[in-house]
């Protein structure tokens, strides 16, 4: 399965938009511009960066369900534990979120035949 599959499958998984199966992930491109600029832009493959962040999503549930596992934990720090988890996967939802049909900007115009 390429990243672009992965990408499109997390989406629809996460139900952050209903035609995300039709983006075109292979194509976008996220630069990451720093403020200094003395400092070279990175562009970042749109589909490379879901994958790697569903894939830390992932590793977010394991560790959930080992903090859930672990009898020496007082059920405050589970609790505590459990805040952290779930805000952290929040955080990574909502950054696909950004990458949602409604974010996206729209294509440019096609230039009309006059």
């Amino acid at each position: 399965m390429t990243d672009a599959e992965a990408a499109r499958r997390a989406l629809v998984a996460l139900g952050l938009t209903p035609g995300a199966s039709t983006l075109p992930l292979a194509d976008l491109m996220l630069t990451l511009a720093p403020r200094d600029s003395g400092l070279q832009a990175k562009d970042v493959p749109v589909a490379s960066l879901f994958s790697k962040v569903t894939a830390m999503r992932d590793k977010l549930r394991v560790l959930e369900q080992r903090v859930n596992a672990d009898d020496k934990l007082s059920d405050a720090e589970r609790a505590s534990l459990q805040a952290h988890v779930t805000a952290t996967a929040e955080a990574l939802t909502g950054l696909l979120a950004f990458f949602s049909e409604e974010a996206l900007p729209a294509p440019p115009a096609a230039p009309s035949a006059d």
